[in-house]
């Protein structure tokens, strides 16, 4: 019996969880969506969906501003037919 052989273990289990644990995160990232609580809008990354609340935020100087709800921007991308 080696006197370091539980702490050794434990540390290889403590690394295999881990692997396990950044495996899985990776796999459910790739599905993992956002859904706006203002209106049916959906993200599928964090980033998207925090530039996207913050749309819905009072901004006088928007260009574009949705009739349904608060949503409103100066992106081009709604401000152009």
């Amino acid at each position: 019996y080696h006197p370091n052989a539980d702490f050794t273990i434990k540390q290889i289990n403590l690394r295999r969880s881990f692997v396990e644990r950044q495996l899985n995160n990776r796999k459910s990232m790739k599905t993992r969506v956002f859904y706006c609580t203002q209106c049916p809008h959906v993200s599928t990354s964090v980033l998207e969906h925090d530039h996207h609340r913050s749309c819905h935020e009072e901004n006088s100087l928007s260009l574009y501003k949705c009739n349904q709800c608060t949503f409103a921007s100066n992106s081009l991308l709604y401000t152009v037919s």
